[in-house]
């Protein structure tokens, strides 16, 4: 139960971050095509579904031994290096995908909308340390 709450939390903790990341960015881009809210809910759901199955897909290689002998490993098969580093590409889509459906549609100004996009990556990270300090580094993927 104590997991579910620790989850629980941390998935309102990530929503309003992503909230206070789509002001910003409508500050730097343009202001979104819909209410701050929506695009915090929106980035919180796509963050939720594709965590979810990039954990999944990063457990079944650790399992079928993909990290082992790399170096960072973590010494359990695992990585705790490579997790973050293969989560990048993943964000980086996200984050993408995000700018043009919210805020420019046209890609009218790649070289903002690609530093929006690195903002929006740094800043997914940053709201996963509170879950990597607590020790439940696993759900920090999941959003």
């Amino acid at each position: 139960m104590a997991i579910v709450l620790a989850y629980a939390g941390y998935v309102v903790f990530k929503f309003f971050g992503y909230v206070l990341a789509a002001r910003v960015l409508g500050t730097i881009v343009a202001p979104p095509g819909a209410t701050i809210w929506r695009v915090g809910l929106v980035r919180t759901i796509l963050g939720i579904v594709v965590g979810a199955a990039y954990t999944a897909t990063f457990g079944a290689a650790a399992r079928h031994g993909l990290f082992e002998g790399l170096p960072l490993n973590g010494g359990r098969g695992g990585a705790i290096l490579w997790y973050p580093i293969g989560l990048l590409p993943v964000r980086v889509l996200e984050w993408s995908w995000l700018i043009w459906y919210f805020f420019d549609r046209a890609w009218a100004r790649p070289a903002r909308n690609l530093g929006a996009v690195a903002l929006g990556v740094i800043w997914s990270f940053v709201l996963d340390l509170p879950a990597m300090v607590a020790g439940v580094w696993f759900v920090s993927s999941i959003c």
